[in-house]
């Protein structure tokens, strides 16, 4: 048992007279106010007498771990201190049931490993610190589902080494032998010694090798910073006109010009000029005609604040292209790698109509060049087990992505699916049509859904295709993205927060960032 207030543990029931004493005096419990409630101790037993608390102030271990971690949750995390003990027993005790769970799992894990600049005060100012999370797909009662559970949080202090930070995540959890990708943009470098690992080596993927993804997202975002140099002189001109509008002379006119032409003032249009481009390009095509209408009523809005035909065709292109990057990035929208190719496609064959300048259009194609030599056969393979994209739809993204001998890199693709097949256990020869893989190849139900959740498709179609079935759920389970996100805004900013105090123990600090990323999912 334990003290609700203070957390003092208690061996038995048979100290029932000392944790009431204790009750009476505990310092947690001050000036709460007194009550006489009878209090439950374990079971159906009550404690009777008049005591102080005004709440329930017994917890039965045993029965009750996760209403003392919420209970801590509550109470914010710089308060952790006083309650080491208890927070790391069952933290310890959670960890191994979910070590377990993981340990019986017959998937391979996908692990993402964020960096990110926490911003503490400057003691610790030259430290870095990692987040790793596991990715895996599970079923539950029998259906797929796409988990992500974070692993640790660890700091890398100056002069320590990643790797083996790494290694001892991985050996703790106990998934060193079960790994199937790792996503790290900052230390792609350094992923190598992890595969060089004894733990690694001795059970390796099938393919015989891990896979070191790059983030697409970290692709995308460096498109998009290309797009948006393009952009900046059209984004100072509309600059220049939305100050305009706002201004004391403009602004009755431009009001006036919107409601004329029945248009929505919803706010689209900025107060001021801002840095977020698509809000000024939106902000452009969306008040076209009241500007035009403007220059009409007012002759204090310039003719040369509005753009040219020319400019508004730009905007449109522009801002296609950068809505359609931010829209790839939103985690919520792609949860799983089988459609990032068709993503990838889309948008590359519409940067050659918004970058005039040859050096940027060689740019991202460098770009595109270095992220499909590293994950492309992956990323293709993904595609070729959605049943909505067939050979055909295969050879019309490898058209955009290769430049010539399109069909000799879809042959090249198809030897690399079939060997990939074999070594997840797959039968038959590449030609023949009575196993698995020519099945498959034959007669994959061809669908035209547009919103197919895939994971269920292949919950119902994995006892026919059973190969094929356990190639999905391990590439499935590889994000492609960074997850750091998926903890909340809530709790960044509190880790944020405790990272300046110096009394938070680290231990405590990842035990509480793990239990209460675990109460979230």
């Amino acid at each position: 048992m334990l003290c609700r207030y203070c957390f003092k543990r208690y061996i038995s029931t048979k100290q029932i007279s000392h944790i009431c004493r204790h009750m009476n005096t505990c310092a947690s419990n001050r000036n709460r106010g007194g009550g006489g409630e009878d209090l439950p101790v374990s079971g159906d037993k009550l404690i009777k007498g008049n005591h102080t608390a005004n709440q329930l102030a017994l917890i039965d271990r045993q029965l009750n771990d996760w209403d003392l971690i919420k209970l801590m949750i509550t109470g914010g995390i710089k308060s952790l201190n006083s309650r080491k003990s208890e927070l790391l027993d069952v933290y310890r005790e959670e960890k191994e049931k979910f070590c377990n769970y993981l340990e019986k799992l017959p998937v391979r894990f996908s692990l993402t490993i964020d960096e990110e600049a926490i911003s503490d005060d400057a003691a610790m100012s030259d430290d870095s610190y990692i987040w790793i999370t596991v990715n895996y797909i599970d079923v539950i009662n029998n259906h797929w589902a796409l988990k992500n559970k974070m692993l640790g949080f660890r700091k890398i202090a100056s002069g320590s080494d990643y790797v083996e930070t790494v290694k001892g995540v991985l050996s703790e959890w106990r998934i060193d032998r079960k790994l199937f990708s790792i996503i790290d943009d900052n230390n792609k470098d350094k992923l190598g010694d992890i595969q060089r690992w004894d733990n690694v080596q001795d059970s390796l993927p099938p393919g015989g090798h891990l896979i070191y993804a790059g983030s697409l997202n970290h692709m995308l975002s460096e498109w998009t910073s290309i797009v948006q140099g393009q952009a900046d002189t059209l984004v100072e001109k509309i600059g220049s006109c939305v100050t305009c509008v706002n201004g004391p002379s403009v602004n009755a006119s431009f009001r006036y010009a919107v409601q004329e032409l029945g248009m929505e003032d919803d706010g689209c249009m900025p107060k001021k000029p801002t840095d977020n481009k698509i809000i000024m390009l939106e902000a452009a095509l969306k008040f076209r005609p009241a500007f035009d209408r403007l220059k009409e009523i007012n002759d204090d809005f310039y003719m040369n604040l509005i753009l040219t035909n020319r400019e508004y065709s730009e905007t449109e292109k522009i801002l296609d292209v950068l809505k359609g990057c931010k829209l790839a990035n939103s985690k919520g929208r792609f949860l799983t790698p089988n459609i990032y190719i068709q993503i990838i496609c889309e948008i590359y064959t519409k940067l050659p109509l918004v970058l005039a300048n040859p050096v940027d259009l060689d740019l991202v194609t460098k770009i595109r060049d270095s992220f499909w030599k590293k994950y492309g056969v992956v990323l293709a393979i993904a595609a070729f087990l959605d049943p909505r994209f067939d050979r055909d739809t295969l050879g019309q993204w490898f058209g955009v992505i290769f430049d010539s001998d399109v069909d000799t890199h879809l042959k090249q693709f198809f030897d690399n699916l079939f060997q990939f097949y074999k070594a997840y256990g797959g039968s038959g020869d590449i030609n023949s049509s009575s196993s698995e893989y020519g099945e498959y190849m034959r007669d994959r139900d061809l669908i035209q859904t547009p919103n197919l959740d895939i994971l269920i498709w292949w919950n119902v179609k994995a006892e026919r295709f059973p190969t094929f079935a356990r190639m999905a759920q391990d590439i499935f389970a590889i994000p492609f993205y960074t997850t750091l996100k998926h903890l909340g805004s809530e709790l960044e900013q509190e880790i944020n927060s405790a990272m300046g105090a110096t009394e938070i123990d680290f231990d405590i600090l990842e035990a509480y960032i793990c239990l209460k990323s675990w109460l979230k999912n």
